[in-house]
């Protein structure tokens, strides 16, 4: 993996660990939120942090040996998703019932997400 590949994808396993572990203690911390919508958030989020963990390991193991095709694929499989989960994640917070504020950050927790995914892609 290039030195820019390596950067790439620390930034994006930092930046979803982030993200991610902050939504958790934030769903279970909601006194609004539903049990359903707290399981669905958590759920997702350990999805996400598990890929994180994958990012983690190839990090590691690329210190030292190339990546192999299994660990380019898995990593290209946790970029896509990060894609897919904001794209629509995004317009979901937009159409809902929130402040202005609450949008403007989330769309750009997600618009920074989808750049670290389309440069840990590329």
């Amino acid at each position: 993996m290039t030195r820019r590949g390596w950067s790439g994808l620390a930034a994006l396993v930092a930046w979803t660990v982030f993200v991610w572990s902050n939504r958790l203690v934030n769903a279970w911390g909601s006194d609004t939120e539903s049990t359903a919508d707290k399981v669905t958030s958590s759920l997702l989020a350990a999805v996400l942090l598990g890929f994180a963990a994958a990012g983690l390991v190839v990090l590691v193991r690329t210190w030292r040996s190339p990546l192999t095709a299994g660990w380019a694929r898995a990593m290209q499989v946790f970029a896509g998703l990060t894609i897919v989960v904001w794209a629509v994640r995004v317009p979901q917070i937009f159409l809902g019932d929130h402040e202005l504020g609450f949008e403007v950050v989330h769309a750009l927790l997600g618009v920074v997400a989808i750049a670290l995914a389309v440069w840990t892609w590329r």
